[in-house]
């Protein structure tokens, strides 16, 4: 027995140790051979990262060895170009995403289907019948699948007039159902996919439309709630001081409000992350003002410590910056690019099962005469501390009491092993979601040793 718990104590001890700086470590330099101008990364199964960029789609190891699965050409229309969306893992393990190409003198796009060896299969190809429109045609921008399995996506130009954007379905087979075309002044051009929120219902953004009078004309963009049979209203119209722009998807957060951000507007006109209600309530809840960043196109992820983190694509006195952000709005600059270490980050960031946070710049990396502003690259932050850890362990008439840091709403799962050497673990029955920042656990039953880790479930 005293072995178990001196194991556990020192586990503890080891696991509680709080960082005190964190780290970003360049892992990938994009060259243009091995792909250049990387989009948002997703971390798959298997552990390994799977990416696009501007000609590539690649996989890499936590340990940044990329491999370039499939590459693109800009002029064949075979395969596509342009990484317009985020790559998703399917329920059948299949890798899904979007592209568009050029194809005579206008954009068409795509949606296709890649194992993890990078075999793809187009399932979906847009192409321009009337002739009537010479611009982008058909673009999708990203999917999320569903819950019912059917694939959820945008398209930057409808199929059909007024050509201001089209939310679709899909099935994994690959057919499509046009669910709503867009009419302005329910939005204009969306450039990422819907999320489906816990209610069953779609929310998503487009970076234009609603009002007309804002700026160029071309609004200052929309939120809108859909529900699965394509019915839609619209909840939020951007004019300037509440934001302008949201490029973005919406994350919907443990307090079961959405989370975005806008690329231009607000007190600096520099960009703002804004918090909505499924009502349509808005709240802005910080404002960039340049120096701690400007611009902001990507997704907030909220990770498993309760905070946002998100990327800003201009500001902090380089060339864009990466944030954490409490859900009251109190934000960190955590790191600035300045080129060599990257510029630009479009993309969204991610937390690995590792517990770091990965993402992409489009630009900086090898930067040097002639090959200015550079390829871009692939990072990882370390020194986060995302990771829930047991903050006490008590042993009482045999009896196991366990506590860890926890978030709200959020749900956790402890499980056990007997000897290290064992390759599986085991439940302890009934999860625990959490109510407040501490949460506990009890295991009555205690044969000789046990070894336990935390699971967060969400």
């Amino acid at each position: 027995m005293n072995k178990f718990i001196h194991y556990i104590l020192v586990e503890f001890l080891f696991s509680s140790v709080a960082l005190q700086s964190q780290t970003l470590t360049t892992l990938v330099k994009f060259d243009g051979t091995n792909g250049y101008s990387p989009y948002t990364m997703m971390q798959g199964d298997d552990s390994n990262f799977y990416g696009t960029t501007a000609n590539s789609i690649f996989t890499m190891t936590p340990q940044g060895s990329l491999t370039v699965l499939t590459n693109l050409s800009f002029t064949t229309g075979g395969t596509g170009a342009y990484p317009d969306g985020n790559l998703i893992q399917g329920s059948d393990g299949n890798f899904y995403g979007t592209r568009s190409y050029i194809l005579s003198n206008y954009y068409a796009g795509m949606i296709f289907k890649m194992t993890s060896e990078g075999s793809m299969t187009i399932l979906t190809n847009f192409v321009q019948t009337n002739g009537l429109f010479p611009g982008e045609f058909g673009s999708p921008e990203g999917l999320i699948q569903g819950s019912d399995g059917n694939f959820y996506g945008t398209m930057a130009w409808g199929l059909e007039p007024p050509y201001d954007g089209e939310i679709f379905k899909m099935t994994q087979d690959g057919i499509l159902t046009a669910l709503v075309n867009l009419q302005f002044t329910n939005g204009f051009l969306p450039n990422a996919a819907p999320i489906e929120a816990n209610d069953g219902s779609f929310y998503g953004t487009t970076p234009g439309g609603g009002d007309s009078s804002l700026g160029s004309g071309e609004g200052g963009g929309t939120i809108y709630k859909m529900k699965p049979d394509g019915s839609l209203i619209t909840l939020v119209i951007f004019e300037g001081t509440n934001g302008n722009g949201p490029f973005g998807s919406l994350v919907q957060a443990n307090d079961g409000n959405l989370y975005g951000t806008c690329a231009y507007g607000g007190l600096y006109n520099k960009g703002l992350v804004f918090r909505m209600t499924t009502n349509g309530a808005l709240t802005t809840v910080f404002n960039f003002n340049g120096t701690d960043g400007a611009r902001p196109f990507g997704t907030l992820v909220q990770a498993s410590d309760g905070n946002f983190y998100g990327t800003t694509t201009e500001g902090g006195i380089g060339d864009g910056t990466v944030f954490k952000m409490t859900p009251n709005g109190t934000l960190t600059t955590l790191m600035v690019f300045q080129g060599a270490n990257g510029a630009q980050p479009y993309g969204s960031l991610v937390q690995a099962s590792d517990g770091n946070l990965y993402g992409t710049t489009s630009e900086g990396g090898d930067v040097y005469p002639g090959n200015y502003p550079g390829d871009g690259t692939v990072f990882k932050i370390t020194g986060l501390n995302l990771l829930p850890s047991f903050q006490s362990i008590a042993l009482t008439n045999g009896t196991v009491n366990l506590t860890w840091n926890s978030v709200s709403n959020w749900a956790y799962r402890v499980q056990y092993k007997t000897n290290l050497t064992d390759t599986n673990w085991t439940d302890l029955p009934g999860d625990v979601l959490a109510t407040n920042p501490v949460s506990s656990k009890m295991d009555p039953a205690i044969p000789s040793q046990r070894f336990y880790r935390l699971v967060l479930l969400r």
